[in-house]
């Protein structure tokens, strides 16, 4: 059963909006509910040469730098390729003949809305990093390039911690796995 909303509230807005709502739950008592509401997101799984594409970078909100999927959120009007593509390009530099959507997901949908869909980016051409400075925010993010294999092993040594790259690995995995999808 749905809750009422009674009132809405945007408490901070940039790339998302944190939002308060004060809602009437099915019991019939009234609390807080906070969400984190904006346009959905990308990933990336590049592979190259028997490699996955990968980027290093600082995650402010932990404090310590990151290995993970290229990702980031859409911008109004851009389709999930188009974004992907776009993301994929600018933190990598690395463009794609071939993008094949692997599935979506929604990232936590206890506190947000968006959902973040995941593509495998084949066919691919080096080319120059354009990544976000100013207002965009600040990434300065070194690309690695990790076997399947070995990156398997990062996630179950607790290397790679982020669940968005984690999922989207076994996502790539169980196609692979299942014979449902070959890597070119």
């Amino acid at each position: 059963m749905a809750w009422e909303i009674l009132q809405e509230d945007v408490l901070a807005k940039g790339n998302r909006e944190i939002k308060k709502q004060v809602v009437r739950f099915p019991d019939g008592n009234i609390g807080n509910y906070y969400i984190i509401d904006g346009n959905d997101t990308v990933l990336v799984i590049g592979h190259d040469n028997e490699k996955l594409i990968c980027i290093r970078q600082y995650r402010h909100p932990i404090n310590k730098t990151a290995i993970e999927f290229s990702s980031g959120v859409m911008e109004n009007g851009e389709t999930t390729e188009e974004a992907a593509r776009r993301e994929f390009r600018e933190e990598t530099g690395y463009s794609a003949t071939k993008m094949r959507l692997l599935g979506s997901f929604y990232e936590s949908f206890g506190t947000a809305k968006h959902k973040m869909h995941v593509y495998l980016a084949t066919q691919l051409q080096k080319g120059e990093q354009e990544m976000d400075r100013g207002d965009k925010g600040y990434e300065d993010i070194e690309v690695l390039t990790i076997s399947m294999k070995e990156f398997h092993h990062m996630i179950l040594n607790g290397e790679i911690e982020g669940m968005a790259s984690i999922l989207a690995f076994y996502m790539l995995k169980d196609k692979l796995d299942s014979g449902e999808m070959k890597l070119e």
